[in-house]
């Protein structure tokens, strides 16, 4: 009996937790002009955020009212509110562009990406947030 709580001890461990991100996408980022994020919240009836580093729209309408993570122009992992998604008329072209994110102006203006229109960008999507419910989106 000891050897066999020894050896569950020693090899427990070595299971997998589940994996923190259920999807990375590399890609690029681009950004909404000033205030429209705003606008977007008060329409969907979404509160925004304080928590989050900023906010964002992706490609996936599944993902509205969830929080994600991406690092923009090489920087650090930050986390963002999505509060919108690619139009259904646009969201090939978004993908064919490989656009994985809009983020709201400040947070383009923080990674210098004003003038480019664009930079690189991973996006992580938590696999927490795939779980979660939507936090008061309408559709």
């Amino acid at each position: 009996m000891i050897h066999l709580l020894l050896f569950l001890s020693i090899f427990a461990p070595l299971t997998a937790p589940p994996p923190r991100y259920a999807s990375i996408q590399p890609g690029i980022a681009k950004y909404y002009r000033p205030g429209l994020f705003a606008r977007v919240a008060a329409v969907r009836g979404i509160p925004l955020r304080s928590d989050v580093d900023g906010y964002a729209s992706t490609p996936d309408p599944a993902l509205i009212g969830k929080v994600i993570h991406a690092s923009i122009a090489g920087g650090p992992i930050e986390s963002f509110q999505v509060l919108d998604s690619s139009a259904p008329r646009d969201r090939s072209r978004h993908l064919r562009e490989r656009l994985v994110i809009e983020v709201d102006y400040l947070t383009a203006r923080r990674h210098h990406f004003i003038s480019t229109g664009h930079a690189p960008a991973v996006v992580y999507i938590p696999a927490i947030a795939m779980q979660q419910p939507e936090s008061g989106a309408k559709p």
